[in-house]
């Protein structure tokens, strides 16, 4: 088995700039070099664990890549949960002004149902409860990514497993 790698930050920053589908492997290695400098990988490292990337399943990649609703099926999410979630998915964007990827979608809709956001009423501090739910659902998110990555990739999971609180 080859040694686990532990030069997670870079893996990270390499895999979203590929994700994202809009630079070449060169822009990425040079993106690298001026965020990392004397540190940053080299080219033919970085091309290696794009290789291992490129071999997980289209399922899983999409998970990372931005949500699309028409991929429901490979979130595991239900088509009957639709409208919801493209209410969540819309609020969430409407809160950070960036969007989601598929993964995170998958976690605010199941900590939706978690913490019965259905139920909130004029009441409650519903501000609070948003803040909450994007953090614990970018949380879980990250975990679940990282689980995969660390397993199938031979990344070194070192994530902490803390869990958010919902109450204060």
């Amino acid at each position: 088995m080859p040694n686990v790698k532990k030069n997670f930050k870079q893996m990270e920053k390499i895999l979203t700039l590929w994700i994202e589908n809009n630079k070449t492997r060169q822009e990425i290695h040079e993106i690298i070099v001026a965020t990392y400098g004397h540190e940053s990988v080299s080219i033919a490292t970085q091309n290696r664990w794009l290789r291992e990337y490129e071999g997980l399943s289209k399922s899983e990649k999409l998970q990372d890549s931005i949500f699309h609703w028409k991929f429901l099926d490979s979130y595991d999410i239900p088509w009957q949960e639709g409208k919801l979630i493209t209410y969540l998915e819309s609020e969430y964007f409407e809160l950070t002004g960036k969007r989601a990827t598929g993964r995170l979608v998958k976690w605010i809709w199941r900590n939706w149902y978690l913490t019965d956001g259905a139920n909130l009423t004029p009441h409650d501090d519903i501000a609070f409860f948003w803040k909450i739910l994007i953090e614990k659902s970018s949380k879980d998110a990250e975990e679940e990514k990282y689980a995969l990555l660390s397993d199938q990739l031979n990344w070194k999971n070192t994530r902490s497993t803390e869990d958010t609180k919902w109450h204060s």
